[in-house]
């Protein structure tokens, strides 16, 4: 329990339109010296930065960001921090994100073409992260660089948010594996499968049948290097996953485990990586997190695309029968602790009456 704050609030935006989602989260708390903190995590496109500039200066009267996390460089996450951080109408304290040509300690060694310097191998790695470089152009603009840092495994800030993952071996063997850098020397890290995507196809289900499983899906490498946070608010713990896959979130609740002595159950809210995503879940996830409150950030038209993958939805129920699970698909969905806030009702989700073809 975490009794250093007096209320909260964690606001899940609703983010994207049609078949295209994102994630942005903001937390705002109150200290028990009766101070404000506000922490961002994602920022979703741009329209959704300038949807929290507004919801802070017009509706919370509040200016000050003391923390921003980019959990990974996909252009649904970080867009809208850009925004944030090219405003004049809020301050920010500090960023913490990755970035691939300052923190990875990438050597020219590990690439196939010879021909690479350091200086030609640096310029090929912010081509490739074009947006997470825009990031850091923007925030030493804004905060100065010294107060740019990258996410470090156990590291907590404001005593109530902590860095779950990933370690620095996930995060490189991923990086190297995905197709954002160069070809790798044989035998050091091989590029992992990418699948094609491809129109979902549904089927039929009737409540009880069995939902069957397919363990070898996969998500991206770079979807991999996701941080994980464990986010500590009075009585309850949320997980907050960015686009991270099974290999990465289950070594983020193994460090959770063992350096806590709390089991993965011990969360109440988890968001669902990759937006309710398939191929970044498993039973296994299921069984370890348990009866919690999932919320997935998925589109409104995500289905198609399987975010949220109605196969998973009715897996996890099927798994953790008493679990609540919660979509943003076309309103914020929010948890608040002693705040005077109106929330719409939102129904949890019951079993699909189709799933997709595996």
């Amino acid at each position: 329990m975490n009794d250093k704050i007096l209320a909260y609030e964690v606001r899940f935006f609703n983010v994207g339109n049609g078949s295209k989602g994102g994630d942005a989260i903001l937390v705002r708390f109150q200290d028990d010296s009766k101070q404000w903190h506000v922490v961002i995590v994602d920022g979703g496109y741009q329209e959704n930065g300038d949807r929290i500039i507004r919801y802070l200066v017009d509706e919370c009267q509040i200016n000050y960001i003391d923390l921003i996390f980019n959990t990974h460089p996909d252009i649904d996450h970080i867009s809208g921090l850009i925004e944030i951080f090219n405003s004049d109408e809020v301050k920010v304290g500090k960023l913490i994100m990755n970035r691939p040509w300052r923190d990875a300690n990438l050597k020219i060694s590990y690439f196939k073409d010879g021909r690479f310097t350091e200086n030609s191998l640096d310029g090929r790695l912010k081509d490739s992260f074009k947006k997470a470089y825009e990031l850091e152009q923007a925030a030493i603009k804004k905060i100065g660089v010294s107060n740019i840092v990258s996410p470090v495994i156990g590291n907590s800030y404001l005593n109530c948010i902590t860095i779950l993952g990933p370690s620095t071996e996930h995060y490189r063997k991923y990086l190297l594996a995905s197709d954002k850098t160069p070809a790798t020397n044989e035998g050091l890290v091989g590029k992992m499968r990418t699948f094609a995507k491809k129109m979902l196809h549904f089927i039929k289900f009737n409540v009880g049948d069995f939902v069957y499983w397919n363990d070898d899906e996969e998500t991206s490498p770079i979807n991999e290097t996701s941080v994980v946070l464990w986010l500590n608010m009075t009585n309850w713990n949320f997980l907050l996953t960015g686009d991270v896959g099974k290999v990465g979130l289950n070594a983020a609740l193994d460090y959770f485990e063992q350096t806590t002595g709390q089991e993965s159950n011990s969360f109440d809210v988890v968001q669902l990586p990759h937006h309710g995503s398939r191929k970044n879940a498993s039973p296994e996830l299921f069984k370890r997190l348990g009866n919690a409150q999932y919320i997935i950030s998925c589109p409104p038209d995500g289905y198609s695309t399987g975010h949220p993958s109605k196969r998973m939805v009715n897996r996890l129920l099927q798994d953790c029968p008493n679990a609540k699970i919660y979509l943003t698909q076309t309103s914020p969905f929010i948890f608040m602790s002693n705040l005077r806030l109106t929330l719409t009702h939102v129904n949890p989700l019951v079993q699909y009456g189709e799933i997709e073809e595996l």
